[in-house]
């Protein structure tokens, strides 16, 4: 085992406990972790996080304790999540359909992506905090489905935590046509 850990997270801001929480536990446990976002961008803690007894006022109760809200200042304030790998420059796009060339095209990124899950072979795990940024930069997100498709075929832990989890319902493998989820209770 190689202890390393691939995390994705929103450029549209994460919260931060999700990070914090597997962050921490995984690092004192020797385990190192590269992160990664939709286009390579420094991303942001989402304020409410940072803010200690932060009421959620949809549920009417502290979301945020003083802890959590300070480890999450840190490492928002620190340089640990400056220089993310761009997965938008790691992963190929799948080309359009009505491409002139989409059956060469077809081939190209296939075979891209191949390179690209072979690179994956150094990870243990994929980490995709939640927050609700995800829904805007990564739940959609084919290259990111495509790296969650590559962890899964080769049967490595994916932890998607809150809205991440649609994440993994929008990854699918188009031969197939099911998400990777269909019929399981997460």
């Amino acid at each position: 085992m190689t202890k390393k850990i691939l995390c994705c997270l929103s450029e549209w801001g994460y919260w931060g406990e999700e990070l914090v929480g597997p962050y921490d536990v995984l690092t004192e446990r020797g385990y190192s972790i590269d992160f990664m976002t939709p286009k390579g961008a420094k991303p942001p803690a989402l304020p409410p996080s940072m803010e200690p007894g932060y009421l959620d006022p949809p549920l009417d109760k502290v979301v945020t304790d003083k802890h959590y809200a300070q480890r999450t200042r840190e490492i928002h304030e620190s340089d640990l999540l400056n220089s993310p790998i761009n997965l938008s420059e790691w992963f190929p796009a799948m080309p359009y359909f009505n491409s002139q060339n989409f059956g060469h095209e077809l081939e190209n990124y296939y075979n891209m992506r191949d390179e690209c899950w072979n690179q994956l072979k150094k990870y243990d795990a994929l980490l995709l905090p939640g927050g609700s940024g995800p829904m805007v930069d990564m739940v959609n997100n084919e290259r990111l489905h495509d790296v969650i498709l590559g962890f899964y075929s080769q049967n490595k832990l994916i932890a998607a935590e809150c809205y991440c989890v649609t994440c993994l319902a929008f990854a699918r493998d188009w031969t197939e046509r099911k998400s990777i989820i269909w019929g399981k209770h997460v």
